[in-house]
């Protein structure tokens, strides 16, 4: 949403803000020439304002459109979203980490009981891992996203229940692959 809407309102908002953003008011959202479009804003650039101005509107629109579809779709106030937030790296040794890994490999499809013990086990191992920074951060200094945290790990080989539960738990939770 940071692409189009202005950061002041995107920026350490609630899930529920988020939610509940109306889309369709103007002061929400960026102006057009602000609006982040990637690579094409160089293409953009070179096209008269009388070409560039619809473009970017079309944009504005399909972004609109977008999260608004995906706000009804993911499952963003589901708990799935909320016990994925353990999985960050920097999140691992917080108190709530070890309940969300349980509560998380609880909520995936064909886990035990007993596997939810072993993935708890391996979490107390994890928990205790030195993590160097360079698996944490990016060459910019910037955390890495955790899905690409986890596909780096090579705590797969050592905790591969943990490591399902985490990339099972990253996919569930970036899309609702039994809702959409």
């Amino acid at each position: 949403m940071n692409r189009f809407v202005k950061e002041d309102l995107v920026q350490n908002a609630s899930v529920k803000k988020l939610m509940d953003m109306d889309m369709d008011k103007k002061d929400n959202l960026l102006p057009l020439e602000d609006i982040k479009t990637g690579e094409s804003k160089t293409m953009l650039v070179k096209l008269g304002e009388e070409k560039r101005k619809p473009l970017l509107r079309d944009m504005q629109k399909f972004y609109t459109v977008t999260a608004d579809y995906l706000r009804k779709k993911l499952p963003l106030t589901q708990n799935v979203v909320k016990y994925a937030q353990c999985l960050h790296p920097e999140v691992r040794d917080e108190n709530t980490a070890m309940r969300y890994v349980r509560s998380l490999a609880e909520e995936m499809p064909g886990i035990t009981p007993n596997e939810v013990a072993m993935i708890c086990d391996e979490w107390k191992v994890y928990r205790v891992e030195k993590i160097e920074n360079s698996v944490m951060y990016g060459n910019d200094d910037k955390l890495k996203r955790v899905d690409h945290f986890w596909n780096e790990q090579k705590i797969c080989k050592w905790q591969p229940k943990v490591s399902y539960t985490a990339k099972t738990g990253i996919f569930i939770s970036m899309s609702n692959p039994w809702k959409c």
